[in-house]
């Protein structure tokens, strides 16, 4: 049903011509919302469905926004490092620091362990698709990112957080199936715990 809706308005929206009477905003309107500086408030989605120039302009929005996060990632020094090593005797957090601005937790919780993915330092746009995995293909954690930044999961992983950590393995990130962060080594060496 969801698809045949789309495939409705894709084929309204393809033949749908501009009303004069819509005010047209500037590219730089939708990079405020799209960057969170202002809300898409109900007007904002009113202009969209109705004009396809609306729609142009946001598209270009929505480039400018995606190259410019893209360079900035891309920029940010990449070395993961443990801020904290884990003892496999002891259930201890574990903090990993330096992936491009990332903030990367796992810690324990019950008989589990949770993994927090902190992203707030990127400041990307709300609801963009974060995947964080590792050199074997295995994801960590993905989801789409809230207001804070902040994804949480639990560790769904087979092995233990800390026997992941402590074998080394490469992790790298991508933003909406775009790799921002290539897989980099894990440093253990300058843990402080």
């Amino acid at each position: 049903m969801t698809q045949d809706l789309t495939d409705m308005l894709v084929a309204v929206f393809a033949t749908q011509t501009e009303d004069l009477e819509i005010e047209v905003k500037p590219v730089i309107f939708w990079r405020d919302i799209l960057s969170g500086k202002q809300m898409m408030d109900a007007r904002a989605r009113a202009l969209l469905m109705g004009s396809p120039l609306n729609r142009r302009m946001f598209e270009e929005a929505y480039q400018a926004e995606r190259a410019a996060l893209i360079e900035r990632v891309a920029n940010l020094p990449q070395a993961p490092y443990l801020r904290q090593a884990a003892a496999p005797a002891r259930r201890q957090p574990i903090h990993i620091d330096g992936l491009s601005g990332l903030i990367l937790e796992i810690q324990p919780l019950g008989d589990g362990w949770q993994i927090i993915l902190d992203t707030s330092g990127l400041q990307l746009p709300v609801g963009v698709e974060v995947t964080l995995y590792d050199d074997l293909g295995r994801v960590w954690i993905s989801g789409a990112v809230p207001r804070d930044g902040v994804l949480d999961d639990f560790w769904s992983l087979p092995d233990a957080p800390q026997d992941v950590v402590a074998q080394e393995r490469a992790i790298g990130l991508r933003l909406d199936d775009l790799v921002l962060v290539p897989l980099t080594a894990i440093d253990g060496g300058q843990g402080d715990g």
